[in-house]
């Protein structure tokens, strides 16, 4: 008895099971096509599977406990079928990760087999890989099941609600691009334990207040149906305003729908954990949100690609958005200087709208702005030189808008700077000096501006030609917006003399 006990103490001061780490060996061939598990050597009996690369054990048993096997094969290696057994020996695994692996099935009694052995999984990834509708019986005996991960599989028949076993515990379903039955929302209510729902791009159709089932899942934290073919029943609202009552959510796309209509002000006010919205590619419209706001916790809204009007609503400037994208809308009026008072955005795209009126001068606040689009607007004005504060700053497209002056020299200061376009405005002088990231920037940056001069453009800057745009640069004062009127007559009088010299 004293032996076993000191033996069962030698299996773990390695922390790892003999016969888990000849399991190991056993499916490296399988998955290191990438050689992405090159430390799982037998370099010396009992060496410490548990600090092999995508092994996690437990501390106090020390048997495996999650393997991450997400894309170990290269495309190269083809599709084929995997051996269930090699994960017998696993009999503590919580969590398995084997997407994108192009396994088409498993051999030796699929899955089946394994529930019994594999009682205590709990997350199971098998995504972006090649399985069909056969797998889901396989998957019953998994009770204790809480994550299940199909998306992007090759499922060859639509499914209903009733396919799926009925996890009780499941609390995270992603099937994305598995074809759905209309019927499954309807059906859905039933898991009651979800709190992430996400069903992007499967092929769901008809009218979105027909998923009532979706709104009696009160513990719902994500919900994706993005992609689908969802509409409205009538053009007053884009969702049902019972949505309102899923206070838990914190994550709703409904992007690439056919919706229509305003959003509901009680999305606005009962779904206050909302952080991330998006409704990109539909077809809503009026103003953005009413002036009932309650989404303080929100950091990421994506309204692109509606028909939203009006002005940007300043009660977003209560909330804690870190990503705001408003780009092709119809929205009007001035950019509110208020954005620049969100002290954490990262990622400012209101381009392709009727905008108008000067840069705010606050926006040089946005220390942490990484993403600035104003592109397709009718902003007029200067650019401000203090735009060398962004210092995070990597894409900053000004293009296609009345701004005039100089370009800013104070610009070649931004060091992450690699997206640049101030195309098509109607600014003056010579171009920023090519240094540091300015000189990665090719003519494409400038065009369409015919006073401007100066490498990369092929016009070169004379004496005359930048004394002559002086003044619309220097002259403006980005504070008033007023032109320097003595500036005016000093360069001018400096202009006609050269102009009578060369008369003479």
């Amino acid at each position: 008895m004293g032996v076993a006990m000191v033996l069962a103490e030698m299996r773990w001061c390695y922390g790892c099971w003999e016969q888990e780490r000849i399991a190991l060996l056993q499916l490296k061939p399988f998955f290191d096509s990438s050689l992405t598990l090159q430390n799982w050597a037998d370099a010396e009996e009992g060496s410490d599977c548990c600090q092999w690369e995508r092994v996690e054990c437990s501390s106090t048993t020390g048997r495996v406990t999650q393997l991450s096997l997400n894309n170990t094969r290269d495309l190269i290696s083809g599709k084929w079928y995997l051996n269930a057994s090699l994960f017998l020996a696993f009999e503590e695994l919580t969590s398995l990760y084997l997407m994108g692996n192009l396994i088409l099935g498993f051999e030796n009694e699929g899955f089946e087999r394994l529930s019994a052995r594999l009682s205590n999984l709990e997350v199971l990834d098998l995504s972006y890989n090649f399985f069909n509708e056969s797998i889901l019986p396989s998957l019953n005996g998994f009770s204790s099941l809480k994550s299940l991960n199909l998306g992007y599989n090759q499922f060859t028949l639509p499914i209903q609600a009733q396919d799926l076993p009925n996890f009780e515990n499941l609390e995270d379903l992603f099937l994305d691009k598995i074809s759905l039955n209309n019927s499954f929302l309807q059906r859905v209510r039933v898991m009651t334990s979800l709190k992430v729902l996400s069903l992007s791009g499967c092929g769901l159709t008809g009218l979105l207040p027909n998923a009532q089932g979706l709104c009696e899942l009160i513990n719902l934290q994500m919900l994706d149906v993005s992609n689908n073919d969802l509409r409205v029943p009538c053009p007053g609202v884009c969702v049902p305003s019972s949505f309102g009552n899923m206070s838990s959510l914190e994550i709703l796309d409904l992007s690439d729908n056919q919706l229509s209509g305003i959003i509901p002000e009680l999305l606005a006010i009962g779904c206050f954990s909302l952080d991330t919205l998006i409704l990109s590619n539909n077809n809503l419209q009026g103003h953005i949100f009413s002036e009932h706001f309650n989404l303080t916790k929100l950091w990421w809204l994506q309204l692109d690609g509606n028909n939203f009007s009006g002005r940007i609503s300043n009660c977003l400037s209560t909330s804690s958005l870190s990503i705001l994208d408003l780009r092709d809308n119809h929205l009007s009026g001035r950019i509110p200087g208020w954005i620049g008072n969100l002290s954490y955005l990262k990622d400012l795209v209101i381009s392709n709208n009727h905008l108008e009126g000067p840069i705010p001068l606050e926006f040089c606040q946005l220390h942490y702005l990484e993403v600035l689009d104003l592109s397709k607007n009718n902003v007029s004005g200067p650019i401000p030189s203090t735009f060398s504060n962004l210092e995070q700053i990597e894409s900053l497209d000004l293009s296609y808008n009345n701004l005039e002056g100089k370009i800013p020299f104070q610009l070649t200061k931004l060091n992450y700077l690699s997206v640049f376009s101030v195309a098509h405005n109607n600014l003056s002088g010579m171009t920023p000096e090519r240094t540091e990231q300015f000189a990665t920037f090719d003519a494409s940056s400038y065009e369409g501006n015919p006073y401007l001069c100066g490498l990369p453009l092929p016009k070169n800057c004379t004496s005359s030609t930048e004394s002559l745009s002086w003044p619309r640069a220097s002259a403006m004062d980005e504070d008033s917006g007023f032109l320097d009127m003595n500036v005016f007559y000093a360069s001018f009088t400096v202009s006609y003399i050269f102009v009578l010299l060369g008369i003479s």
